[in-house]
Parts: C-alpha cells; sequence; structure tokens
C-alpha cells in the first residue's frame, strides 16, 4: 500500500508552492521559478528493498528514506541570472581531440559503477558550446582539442558523496588515451582543484561532490591525450 499511494501521490504531480528569497529580499514560488531535486529512495517491493533514482520538481517526500543528490534552483529567464546559451569562447583548434565523438554523463555515488543520472549524450568537440542544459538543466560545457569547460546557468549544491560528478569518454577509442589532466586559471568554482579530476584511457573524471555552485560560475579544465 504504501508504494501505492507514493506512486498516485508520488511528487512529480505535487503542486505545492515552495517559498524561496528572491534577490529583492521578497520570496519566489512556483510559478515564478522551478526548484529541481534528484533524490534516491529504497522502497521494498515484494519484501525485496531495490534503488531507484528520481528527479522531480520538489523535495524528498515526507517518510521516505531518500537522500537529496543534487539541487538546482531555476529562475525566470528574465530573472537576471546571466549564463545565456551562447559560447564565451571557441572549441576550435586542430589536434587534441577536435572532431572527435564524446559522450556525456553525470554520474553518482561512485566513480565506477556509480549510477548514471544523466546520459549518455553524444556530441562531436567542435567550434561552439556542445552540450547546452545538461546536470539538471544548469550547465552548458563547451570542449576543445584540449580543454573542456562547463559553465553553470543557475545556483546548483552538489551533496557530497565519494563521486558526483561528469564522466566525459571517448566512444570511438579515436585516441590513445588521456594522458593529463589540470584545472584552468580561469575556473571560478570554490573548492574545485585537481583533486577531483582523474581520467583513465578512455574517459575524463569531473568530481563536483560537496560544491556550490552559483550562476555564472565556471570549471576550467586543460588536458593533453595520446597520438592516435
Amino acid at each position: 500500500m504504501w508504494l501505492q499511494a507514493f506512486i498516485a501521490e508520488g511528487p512529480t504531480n505535487r503542486e505545492q508552492p515552495y517559498d524561496l528569497p528572491g534577490e529583492d529580499g521578497g520570496l519566489l514560488d512556483a510559478e515564478t521559478a522551478e526548484i529541481h531535486f534528484i533524490f534516491r529512495d529504497h522502497p521494498l517491493v515484494f519484501g525485496e528493498e531495490y534503488e531507484e533514482t528520481n528527479m522531480f520538481n520538489g523535495s524528498c517526500p515526507d517518510g521516505v528514506g531518500c537522500a537529496n543528490i543534487a539541487s538546482a534552483i531555476h529562475l525566470p529567464p528574465d530573472a537576471g541570472n546571466g549564463g545565456d546559451d551562447e559560447d564565451g569562447g571557441d572549441a576550435g583548434g586542430g589536434g587534441g581531440i577536435a572532431g572527435e565523438t564524446l559522450s556525456y554523463r553525470w554520474i553518482f555515488p561512485e566513480m565506477m559503477g556509480g549510477t548514471t543520472l544523466e546520459g549518455p549524450n553524444l556530441f562531436v568537440v567542435g567550434p561552439g558550446v556542445e552540450l547546452q542544459g545538461v546536470t539538471i538543466g544548469s550547465a552548458n560545457v563547451d570542449v576543445a582539442a584540449n580543454h573542456l569547460e562547463i559553465g553553470f546557468k543557475q545556483a546548483l549544491v552538489f551533496t557530497g558523496s565519494n563521486f558526483n560528478g561528469h564522466a566525459y569518454r571517448d566512444v570511438n577509442d579515436a585516441f590513445a588515451a588521456f594522458s593529463a589532466a589540470s584545472v584552468n586559471g580561469a575556473t571560478t568554482v570554490p573548492g574545485f582543484d585537481a583533486s577531483r579530476l582523474a581520467f583513465d584511457a578512455e574517459t575524463l573524471y569531473i568530481d563536483l561532490a560537496g560544491l556550490s555552485v552559483g550562476a555564472g560560475q565556471v570549471i576550467s579544465i586543460d588536458f593533453e591525450v595520446g597520438g592516435p
């Protein structure tokens, strides 16, 4: 009965208003802002516990044993939060991984074997922004031959865990390996440093666990790859 009630009265169908502090000290509600949460819960089905990941407008429902993974407040387009869809820098240039196909995934709570919250999204590395509105609609991603930049359009809080972040994979095994990665000085997200970067032959991992990012902040990464 609990599971049936949860489905029937689940948070995806709620129209409950959520009061939030506005920039002018007033309140924003469900009519002027969206609130997105991803959570994981462990319901019992036929006596067996299983794990599921959900994303919806709202927060963890009352009485459910779940943990928020990430949350984002999406203000209306005219709220002045910046983060337009145009590319500030360009991904062009030769060498590196220009012209190659990569996949994007958002993984939680382990780097290896974790749950994919978003993706895989395939894209070709070239001029302009490759990914728009990823990570609960809060970020754009621009990838260059030897550079990757995540620009946050909205405020976002990442729950702490062993890993909570992005993975970018060479899906066609087009280059020998990622061989180095470092944080570019253009990075403005507090607390993001080289310890949050990892890579193997095919995949570059970017750990965001425990970070709070603001609209307009960026994570900028330089990387190197081996020969073809």
